[in-house]
This record gives C-alpha cells, structure tokens and sequence, in this order.
C-alpha cells in the first residue's frame, strides 16, 4: 500500500518537474533556453528506475530516488531564486512562478515525509524479523 502511495506521489513529482521545466523556458522569463526533451527524458529514467527498484522490493530504490528528488528540490529552490533575482519580469509573473515553485516544493516535501514512513516500516519490519530468527 505504501509502495503504491510512494508511487502516485513520485509521478506526481515528475509531472511537476516536468511541467515546471517548460514554463521556466518560457521565453516571457527570459532564463534561456534547454533542450527540453533531452532534459524530461533524463528526468523520467531518473524516477523510473528507482521506483521499479522499489517495486522490487529493494531498500535502494527509496534512497535513489531520495537523492534524486533532494537534487530537484535544490533546483526549485534555484528556480525560486532566479525569478525573484530578475528584473525584468513583471510582478505577477513573479508570483504565479513563484507560487507554482513553492507547490512543487511542498508536493516534494510531503514525498519525503512518506519516504520516511516507509524506510521506518521497513526498518521496523526488519528488525521485527531478525529478533524471531533471534530468539
């Protein structure tokens, strides 16, 4: 079940990164541009292949995709930073982008609360396991 749970959230997470990716390529923003395509391709192999590894029930998985969601949190916070930094967005660009990016860091932030409840479950199963194989 909390395999599951993890799962919608992680997809969730990608949706947003991949929805934030394009609007801050807006050319409203002026940030630049990227290979966009090369980027969400990159973006979906790095949550794929983690969450089969859960899936699988490999402990590794949860702290992969630990990691790749902190290296995205870092990026909504640079995102974050660039559009307050701009000058030349007008002021309800700012606070659309900024809004969407604080949301992406929430839904971010609830993941890892989840992620935390199952590396304790598991934890916990864990060593309910070893301690009847103790005794």
């Amino acid at each position: 079940m909390k395999t599951a749970k993890i799962t919608v959230w992680s997809l969730i997470a990608l949706g947003i990164f991949i929805g934030l990716n394009y609007v801050m390529q807006l050319p409203v923003l002026g940030l630049g541009q990227q290979q966009l395509v090369r980027t969400d391709l990159i973006a979906g192999m790095l949550f794929i292949i983690p969450l089969l590894l859960i899936w699988f029930h490999l402990r590794v998985g949860l702290a992969v995709l630990a990691l790749v969601q902190s290296l995205y949190t870092m990026g909504y916070l640079n995102g974050l930073y660039r559009i307050i930094a701009s000058s030349h967005v007008t002021t309800s660009v700012k606070l659309l982008v900024s809004g969407l990016l604080l949301g992406a860091l929430l839904v971010n932030f609830y993941w890892f609360r989840l992620a935390w409840q199952i590396r304790r479950a598991l934890t916990n199963e864990r060593v309910a396991r070893y301690l009847k194989y103790r005794k």
